[in-house]
C-alpha cells in the first residue's frame, strides 16, 4: 500500500528500493521525449508529463493516462536521497488524470513514480523526472539560523505572512510555506495597499484562510475581504467583511471579525455566517462606557476562538487588557489585564503589557505574547493557569528573559500538542520553537520586513482539498 504521507519534522523516509526502476533509464519530463511507459503486464499509466504551476511555481502537475481502473492510485517522489513522500491514495478510473506534487523546494529535480493497488497486488511504475520553477525575485526568502533535529516537533511546516516592507500603508505582503530546512515550498502574494496577518489552515481542515485588509492606519475606511484557497488554487473563494485588523474562523465556516470603523473609534465583535449575513454579537463600546476613556480602548489586535467553549478572547492593546465573549450569550465571561474589574496577577509582577495573541493551550491555559510593564526592550511568552473560583491567573511558564530578540508589535506565542512554543517577533524579523525548558529547537529570520501570524502544519495534502461538506 502507499507510503504515509509524511508528518515528520524530519521527513523520515519511505525509502523504496532506488530511485528508478530495472527498465532502463529514466525518462525526463520536461524534455519533449515520449514519455510513455514500456507496455508490459505491470504497465497501468502512459502519456505521464510533470509541468510547472503556472501560479506557483514550486507545486508540480503531473498528468497521465489510466490504462487500467484501480481503487487506489498515488504518486511517490524524492528530491532529497532515500526521502520519499507521497501524494493521497485516490481511485482512478481508465482515462486522463491528473495530481499536484506539493512540498517541493524551487528549481529542483525530483523524481516520482506511480503505485497502485491492482487486483489485490501492489505494483510500481517506471520513474521520471520533473523540475520546479524559480522563485518570484521580489520574494522575501528566510535563512535558518537554528536547527536541532531532535528537539523539533514533528510537523514538517510552517505557514507564515511576511511583508519585506513595513507591512502597512503600500506595503507587500505574502503568504508563504517553509519546509523545516527554511526553504519556501509554497507562496502567495497578497495585492498592493491590503496586508494579510491571519494565515491559518481552516477548520475543516481542507484548505487555507486569510486576510486581505486595506491597513493605512487609522483612518482606513476601505472594506477587507477574507479568502479560502486550496494550495493549487482550484478552490478560490473571496468574503467581504468591513474589518479593521482581527478575523479568525470559528465553527462551521463562520468568520469572526472585528467589525471596526477606526473613523469614529467604535467596535463590535460580529461574525459572518455561512448564509452571508453579518451578525453582530457583541458591542465592545457599549460595555466600554463607563470604563476607560482612553482613545482606541476598545481596538483589538487579535481575536482567538476557543473551540472548547464556543467563546472567543478580545485583546486591547491600548489597555493591556483581554475580554472572553461567549459567542452564544454575547456576555463578557472573564476579563483579564489591568482595567478595572480584571482578574488578580500571581504573582503581581506577571501581568503583561501590550500583550498580543492571547490564546488557550491545548492543556487550556492561556498564553499571551507581552511586553514586560516597567522594563522597555523586554518581551515574554507567558503561560497562566486560570482559577474562575478566585478570578487569579497564575503564571506557571513564561520565556523570553535574557533573550534578545523582540517584537515592538505583533509579537506572538503558540503552544502545540507536543509542547514546545511557536514564537514571533513582528518586526524582530524572526520566529523561534522553544521546547518547555526553553531551548531553541529551530528559527529561520529574514533581514527586513515584518512578520505576521506563524504556524505549524503537520500535513499538506489535506490543505488541497477544497470543501467536503458542499
Amino acid at each position: 500500500m502507499t507510503p504515509s504521507i509524511l508528518s515528520s519534522a524530519l521527513l523520515m523516509a519511505l525509502t523504496a528500493a532506488g530511485c528508478t526502476s530495472d527498465k532502463g533509464p529514466t525518462p525526463d519530463a520536461d524534455s519533449g521525449a515520449d514519455t510513455s511507459a514500456p507496455s508490459d503486464s505491470e504497465t497501468f499509466v502512459e502519456a505521464v508529463s510533470a509541468t510547472v504551476h503556472p501560479e506557483v511555481s514550486t507545486l508540480l502537475q503531473v498528468r497521465w493516462t489510466q490504462r487500467t481502473e484501480s481503487d487506489a492510485v498515488w504518486i511517490e517522489y524524492s528530491f532529497e536521497e532515500d526521502i520519499w513522500l507521497s501524494s493521497p491514495e485516490v481511485a482512478r478510473a481508465v482515462g486522463e488524470h491528473e495530481a499536484v506534487l506539493l512540498g517541493l523546494p524551487s528549481d529542483t529535480e525530483v523524481t516520482f513514480r506511480f503505485s497502485a493497488e491492482l487486483d489485490g497486488e501492489s505494483v510500481t511504475s517506471e520513474s521520471w523526472l520533473g523540475t520546479t520553477g524559480a522563485l518570484p525575485e521580489r520574494l522575501p526568502l528566510p535563512t535558518l539560523t537554528i536547527s536541532e533535529p531532535a528537539l523539533l516537533s514533528p510537523q514538517p511546516w510552517v505557514l507564515i505572512a511576511v511583508s519585506p516592507d513595513d507591512g502597512f500603508g503600500e506595503g507587500t505582503w505574502w503568504i508563504l510555506l517553509l519546509d523545516r530546512s527554511g526553504r519556501v515550498v509554497w507562496y502567495r502574494e497578497t495585492p498592493d495597499r491590503l496586508s494579510t496577518n491571519w494565515p491559518a489552515a481552516a477548520q475543516d481542515g481542507t484548505h487555507i484562510i486569510f486576510d486581505e485588509i486595506p491597513f493605512g492606519g487609522v483612518g482606513t475606511t476601505a472594506e477587507g475581504a477574507v479568502r479560502r484557497l486550496t494550495l493549487d488554487m482550484r478552490l478560490d473563494e473571496t468574503y467581504t467583511v468591513p474589518a479593521f485588523w482581527a478575523v479568525q474562523e470559528s465553527s462551521g465556516g463562520r468568520i469572526l471579525y472585528d467589525g471596526g470603523d477606526s473613523t469614529t473609534d467604535t467596535w463590535a465583535l460580529t461574525e459572518l455566517q455561512p448564509d452571508g449575513t453579518h451578525a453582530e454579537i457583541w458591542d465592545c463600546n457599549a460595555w466600554m462606557d463607563g470604563r476607560s476613556t482612553e482613545p482606541y480602548a476598545c481596538m483589538p489586535n487579535n481575536i482567538s476562538w476557543n473551540p472548547e467553549t464556543n467563546s472567543a478572547l478580545w485583546s486591547m492593546w491600548a489597555i493591556n487588557t483581554i475580554v472572553e465573549i461567549d459567542l452564544a450569550s454575547g456576555e463578557v465571561i472573564r476579563q483579564l489585564g489591568d482595567l478595572e474589574g480584571s482578574w488578580a496577577f500571581d504573582p503581581p509582577e506577571s501581568r503583561f503589557e501590550l500583550q498580543h495573541y492571547p490564546n488557550y493551550t491545548p492543556d487550556g491555559t492561556l498564553l499571551v505574547s507581552c511586553h514586560v510593564p516597567e522594563e522597555p526592550g523586554e518581551q515574554r511568552a507567558r503561560e497562566y493557569r486560570l482559577d474562575d473560583a478566585s478570578e487569579t491567573l497564575t503564571e506557571i511558564w513564561s520565556y523570553g528573559e535574557g533573550v534578545s530578540r523582540y517584537a515592538s508589535y505583533m509579537g506572538e506565542a503558540s503552544r502545540f500538542e507536543e509542547g514546545n512554543t511557536l514564537i514571533g517577533y513582528g518586526p524582530g524579523l524572526a520566529v523561534r520553537e522553544v521546547t518547555p525548558a526553553g531551548e531553541v529547537a529551530w528559527e529561520v529570520e529574514w533581514a527586513e520586513g515584518l512578520l505576521a501570524h506563524a504556524t505549524l502544519l503537520a500535513e499538506l495534502y489535506p490543505l488541497n482539498q477544497g470543501w467536503t461538506d458542499r
